[in-house]
C-alpha cells in the first residue's frame, strides 16, 4: 500500500472537502427549488387556519422570499 506525503494528504482532504460541500450545495438548491408541493399543502392547510394567523404567515414568507 502506498503512503501519502503530508502535502498529498492535504490536497486529498481539500478535494474531498470541496466535493462534499458541492454535493451539499446542490442538494440544498434542489430542495429549495421544489416548493410547488409545499405551496399546495400550505393552501390546503390555510383554509383551516384563522385569518389573522394566515396573514401573519404570508407577511413572514413574503419578507423571506424576494
Amino acid at each position: 500500500m502506498r503512503r501519502f506525503s503530508a502535502k498529498q494528504k492535504k490536497e486529498l482532504y481539500s478535494l474531498s472537502s470541496l466535493l462534499f460541500h458541492l454535493l451539499v450545495f446542490i442538494i440544498l438548491l434542489i430542495s429549495l427549488g421544489t416548493d410547488a408541493d409545499d405551496k399546495k399543502q400550505a393552501n390546503a392547510r390555510g383554509a383551516q387556519m384563522p385569518k389573522e394567523t394566515e396573514t401573519a404567515l404570508e407577511r413572514f414568507f413574503a419578507s423571506a422570499h424576494p
